[in-house]
């Protein structure tokens, strides 16, 4: 580039001073290929701005995608521990009941026990026909 650069500056210098050192059509050509070049630079800097912006409206729309399903899935998690709470509910009433159950059935057998035994002794004291 800096030779470039000294190129142009003994043109401009040579244009101020109305010298030749490089004749006009050479400069014209030169300033042409610059330009050229120079739409190129700006074409390709405008395609990489456009690919740039597409990438990122992409990522905007994954990051706005990945909030709703994260919404959704707090909003599920905070059902789920509701339900769950409540079954939680159910399990220990439906245990207190077992307990009250087994409780009664185990004293259902204790007095059967009892008139069971209580008959035997009747049956002692009972006159045979």
């Amino acid at each position: 580039m800096p030779r470039e650069e000294n190129l142009f500056e003994k043109i401009f210098s040579a244009k101020k001073k109305k010298e030749n050192l490089i004749p006009e059509s050479t400069v014209n050509k030169m300033l042409t290929q610059c330009g050229v070049e120079l739409q190129e630079t700006k074409e390709r800097r405008d395609k990489e701005i456009s690919e740039l912006d597409r990438i990122a409206k992409m990522l905007i729309r994954r990051d706005l995608e990945l909030m709703e399903l994260k919404e959704k899935r707090e909003t599920e998690i905070r059902e789920l521990e509701e339900k769950t709470r409540a079954l939680q509910e159910k399990i220990d009433e439906i245990e207190k009941i077992n307990r009250a159950t087994i409780g009664r059935e185990l004293k259902m057998i204790q007095l059967k026990g009892e008139i069971e035994k209580l008959r035997k002794e009747l049956e002692k004291y009972k006159p045979s026909t």
